[in-house]
Order: structure tokens, then C-alpha cells, then sequence
């Protein structure tokens, strides 16, 4: 085993003052939607105020449409399972072309300042046949603005992306983003577009176009957008009637703003003959990447990057750890937030700060082994009043400026 060094309960009366502050108001109403509550998520969602916590029971849920800040967290995680449900067709829809294409996904527009939360969930991949000739609506999670965090969710579909994001921002911990079929032009694990992304421990594959007309889609596709990942596995199209194979990952500038990919301790694996990173003019660094692919792809700039792994959620009365990857015998930083915001620091960090810096503080410092190996530890009280707060974290490290940045990891208290 390697060892680490491990500075336990540092600064323990700030992390406190953190926890305290992050917990939810008093006026925060949790909905229980099961056989035991309301009958949808979607029933709890229009009873529910910006903050406030929807608990699921174990079954089967309709697709819905989200509009607020709330947290939608599985009784249990893994037993939940949404899907798009003919049902809850707006009535006089058949009879508009315009409401049946837009059929299908899970809508998430989260208004500026409010954080849509989701945990344990799994976003089932089902179609449904529409009634017009041809058509088929497909099961998706689509994000169209604001801030959403998924964590141990797992997101598939069979004709489309995924997950999509539009001009959001995405954080993920053990997550999984997976499209299967052949039905669409666009069928990624993720595509972000003009979005931020912050991964953690997931995984995102992609699938085939139609008959196989075109390039395999990738893992990941970022249009105009940031990737800052840890602990990844992107997985291209493996294969098509024409034999295409698929890049793990593409990069694309938008019309008003360029991409930008940072890969820590990442698996890429493209298909047959193709390259894991597709860059196409956009900046992207890896770091400790492990990648499959063609034999003549040109090689992807590498740096020394600040990785991270969280093995556990946050829970009451447990001791909480993040594991770093940084050089050999350097040191990380530990900030702590109880919110999400983007800065860009140019001089300071050479990636944007997620952490909302006027609730922020330095939460530890731990130093890394001669192998880069680092780990921070902080014990959570059992106080059911924190059940639900947030808490972020983003580790610093470097012996010159610009230090880099770990992606941000945490989430909501369990």
C-alpha cells in the first residue's frame, strides 16, 4: 500500500463554522413521493419552493420537467428509476408537430442563483412510439441553463445524447452517461455546449449514427464548453456497418467562446482507427491518462495536473476523504465552499475556481508522497440539522504559479 500522508480534522472549527452555515433554513419542506407520498416526482415538484428536498421511494417514475432549485434525492440509491411515460402527454399534443418532436427528455432549466440536486437516481433510456408516422420519442436528460449536481446517478438513452447541457453548469461524482443505437446524429455519452463540466469518477460512452453514415460519435463532445475531470473513462463508438469507430473525446469552439479539457487519471478509449482526443484546434491537457487508439494519432500535450478521487458521498457521523494526485512530495491546498460559482484567476490558477469565494475558506493541507499521493480527511458530526447542506471542495497545488486546480468534489450532506 502506498503510504500518505494524512493530516485528520484540520482546521476542524472552521469546517464546523462551514457546516453551520451551509445548513438548510428552517422553512427548507421535504416531500416524500412513493407509495407512501405523493405519486410522481413531478406531483412533489410543483408543490415545491426553491431549496426544498424531494425523497423518493423505491418504483418507476414519469420523465418530468424542472424548473426550480431543489434536491431530488432516491430513498436508496439505485432503486429509482425515471422514464418517459405516455401518460403525461400534454393533451391536444398529437395534434401539434412542434410539441410531439419536443417529446422525450427529463427538462432541467434551473433559474440563476439555484442549484438543481440529484442522487441515487438512474434516467432509464426507454422510447415510445409517437403518433406520427416515423416518429419516436426518446428518454434523455436534457439541461437548458443553471447550475445541476448528479451524484451515483446514471443517465442512458437509445437515441440520443445522454445528457446534454446548455449554458450550465454540471457537476458529477459516480456517475455514468451512456447511449445506445443507432438513431440519431448526435449520440455522445455528454454533449456540453457552452458549459462548464466537473467530473468525478464517471464514465461516458457513446453510440452510432444511423447506419453508420458518419465518424463514430465520442464519449464526451464540448462545444464552446470547459471539462475538468478526474477519474474518468470516455469510451468512442466501437464500431459501425462501415467500420467506424468513434473519438473518446471532442473538442469544438462555438461561435462566441472556445473548449478547453483537463484529464486527470483518465481512461480514453477510441474505436477502430480512430483517436481518443479529436482537439480540432482547442486546448487540452492530460495528465496520468491511459489511451486507446489508432497507432498514427498525434500525441495529446501532457502536464502536471491535481487530481482527485472521492471514494464516499458525505454522511452524517462518518469521516469524510478526498484522495489527491499531485507531484511528488508537493502539497495541496484544501478549500472548502458551501456553493458553486465560477472564477477565473488566471494568474493565480490555471484553471477557473468552481467555489463560491465569498463563503470560502482553507479547510487543510496535506502533503503528497514521493509517488504524488495525497489524502485529507474531516470528521461530520451527526447533527440531523445539516442532512441536505452543501459542501464543495477544490484542492491547489504547485510550486510556481499558476497553481493548478483539482476538479470539485463533495456534494450534499446524507
Amino acid at each position: 500500500m502506498k503510504s500518505m500522508h494524512r493530516l485528520t480534522d484540520l482546521l476542524a472549527s472552521g469546517l464546523l463554522a462551514l457546516l453551520g452555515a451551509a445548513a438548510p433554513a428552517s422553512a427548507q419542506t421535504t416531500f416524500l413521493v412513493g407509495p407512501s407520498g405523493l405519486p410522481q416526482i413531478r406531483d412533489a415538484i410543483a408543490l415545491a419552493a426553491p431549496g426544498d428536498v424531494i425523497v423518493v421511494e423505491p418504483g418507476a417514475y414519469a420523465h418530468f420537467e424542472l424548473t426550480i432549485g431543489v434536491t431530488i434525492r432516491a430513498q436508496q440509491a439505485g432503486t429509482v428509476q425515471i422514464a418517459f411515460d405516455p401518460a403525461f402527454v400534454p393533451p391536444g399534443c398529437t395534434g401539434s408537430l412542434t410539441c410531439l418532436l419536443g417529446l422525450g427528455p427529463t427538462t432541467l432549466v434551473v433559474p440563476p442563483g439555484q442549484t438543481a440536486h440529484f442522487d441515487g437516481l438512474d434516467f432509464v433510456g426507454n422510447q415510445f412510439a409517437l403518433p406520427l408516422q416515423g416518429l419516436t420519442a426518446f428518454h434523455r436528460v436534457d439541461i437548458r441553463g443553471g447550475t445541476v449536481v448528479a451524484e451515483d446517478c446514471t443517465f442512458s438513452t437509445t437515441g440520443s445524447s445522454a445528457l446534454s447541457a446548455l449554458d450550465a453548469t454540471l457537476v458529477l461524482r459516480h456517475c455514468s452517461a451512456t447511449t445506445t443505437g443507432t438513431s440519431a446524429l448526435i449520440m455522445t455519452g455528454l454533449t456540453a455546449t457552452r458549459s462548464i463540466v466537473h467530473a468525478v469518477d464517471s464514465s461516458f460512452t457513446g453510440s452510432q449514427f444511423l447506419f453508420g453514415f458518419t465518424p463514430g460519435n465520442p464519449g464526451i463532445l464540448l462545444v464552446g464548453s470547459e471539462l475538468h475531470g478526474s477519474g474518468l473513462t470516455l469510451t468512442g463508438q466501437q464500431g459501425s456497418p462501415t467500420g467506424l469507430g468513434g473519438p473518446a473525446l471532442v473538442l469544438q469552439p462555438s461561435i462566441v467562446t472556445g473548449a478547453r479539457a483537463w484529464l486527470e487519471g483518465s481512461t480514453l478509449v477510441a474505436g477502430p482507427g480512430a483517436c481518443a482526443v479529436e482537439a480540432n484546434g482547442q486546448a487540452v491537457e492530460l495528465d496520468g491518462c491511459t489511451l486507446t487508439q489508432a497507432s498514427t494519432c498525434p500525441s495529446t500535450p501532457s502536464a502536471q495536473l491535481l487530481g482527485v478521487t472521492q471514494p464516499q458521498p458525505l454522511q452524517l457521523g462518518t469521516t469524510f476523504g478526498l484522495d489527491y494526485r499531485s507531484e511528488p512530495n508537493g502539497f495541496v491546498v484544501v478549500f472548502a465552499a458551501p456553493a458553486l460559482a465560477r472564477l477565473s484567476l488566471p494568474t493565480l490558477f490555471a484553471q477557473p475556481l468552481l467555489l463560491d469565494t465569498s463563503g470560502s475558506f482553507v479547510a487543510g493541507l496535506v502533503l503528497a508522497d514521493a509517488t504524488g499521493a495525497a489524502s485529507a480527511a474531516w470528521s461530520i458530526p451527526s447533527a440531523p440539522s445539516l442532512v441536505d447542506a452543501s459542501f464543495w471542495f477544490q484542492g491547489a497545488s504547485g510550486f510556481d504559479l499558476p497553481l493548478q486546480l483539482s476538479p470539485v468534489a463533495g456534494g450534499r450532506l446524507r
